[in-house]
């Protein structure tokens, strides 16, 4: 049986960053998905429902 690292068919060739990049883009990827991310964690935390979110 042959297991694969790869993500599918579309995933190209590795691409190693060096730490003064890679960490910027980490940091803005974190700063992108709080703004998502926080209002949801809010929402649970005080228990309140969306009409959406939760019906889907």
């Amino acid at each position: 049986m042959l297991f694969s690292a790869s993500a599918g068919p579309a995933a190209g060739p590795l691409t190693v960053l060096a730490e003064d990049e890679w960490l910027p883009r980490a940091r803005a990827h974190a700063e992108r998905a709080a703004r998502f991310a926080e209002p949801f964690v809010a929402r649970r935390n005080a228990r309140k429902k969306h009409p959406v979110e939760d019906f889907l």
